[in-house]
């Protein structure tokens, strides 16, 4: 099984994006509403990336997973 890897942060992961990096899903944080959110949404929908919209709760159990 092959490990998996995550990007956490807005800035991380548009830089990401941009740079064409193969990604399997974003997960953003539901109700988050800045320019580049909306960015990330564009670019994920470019590239045909499912985008996850989940509680700010299940994101930070997520990033205290990883250190």
């Amino acid at each position: 099984m092959a490990k998996s890897n995550m990007i956490f942060g807005i800035h991380p992961l548009l830089e990401a994006l941009e740079a064409g990096r193969e990604i399997d899903k974003v997960m953003m944080r539901r109700g988050l509403r800045t320019e580049e959110s909306a960015r990330i949404l564009a670019l994920s929908r470019e590239r045909s990336v499912p985008v996850q919209f989940v509680p700010e709760e299940r994101l930070g159990r997520l990033t205290q997973r990883q250190h």
